[in-house]
């Protein structure tokens, strides 16, 4: 017996949004942007640090006023120091998952395909390296991995495009349906309450 084939989406077909999440990110618990916001905490003690170190120079009064003064932004210590973080938490954790946002407004909308791509989920699993004349060693790997497909969209009505600030998103496949099985579900409901 023979697997029912699923749909398979391609570049400008249409699909509507069944369930509203859209991927932030795919990676460990712990990103960038929360190594930035960690660091962002110290930044006057960093700031002060660099201007004693000669690094940067001293705000003048100029500088406060027009909000130009030198900071941990303008040379990449902050990112260095996200990172820094980020390796001692180890990221947070082994699991790799993807992070959503819940955006209700985009539930039943309309989009267009703009491309798609495959990711993966799972426990890292370190590895190890051998010694000696048999190298027996063993790459790192996702142990348990899941694929998942990400589609990018675009929503068909200008209005909704504003929710992700004008930039394409990316929702998982399993969360979409094609335009057609969707509206045909549409009006199936709605005979269902009429009657």
């Amino acid at each position: 017996m023979a697997k029912p084939r699923k749909h398979v989406f391609h570049r400008f077909d249409r699909v509507t949004i069944v369930e509203p999440l859209v991927v932030h990110r795919v990676g460990y618990p712990l990103g960038v942007a929360d190594g930035l916001k960690h660091v962002e905490a110290y930044a006057a003690d960093i700031n002060a640090l660099l201007v004693k170190m000669g690094i940067i120079s001293p705000p003048s009064a100029r500088d406060l006023w027009l909000d130009t003064s030198p900071t941990i932004w303008d040379n990449g210590v902050a990112r260095a120091l996200a990172y820094s973080w980020l390796r001692a938490k180890r990221f947070g954790g082994p699991e790799r998952t993807i992070h959503t946002i819940l955006i209700e407004g985009l539930r039943g909308a309309t989009c267009e395909v703009m491309g798609k791509r495959v990711v993966y989920t799972g426990k890292r699993v370190p590895g190890r390296s051998g010694w000696g004349p048999e190298d027996d060693s063993d790459p790192p790997y996702l142990s348990q991995s899941k694929a998942h497909v990400l589609l990018e969209v675009c929503p068909v009505q200008w209005d909704l495009r504003r929710l992700n600030n004008h930039e394409e998103m990316e929702v998982e496949e399993c969360n979409v349906l094609p335009y057609a099985e969707a509206s045909l579900s549409v009006t199936e409901q709605q005979e269902t309450a009429l009657s």
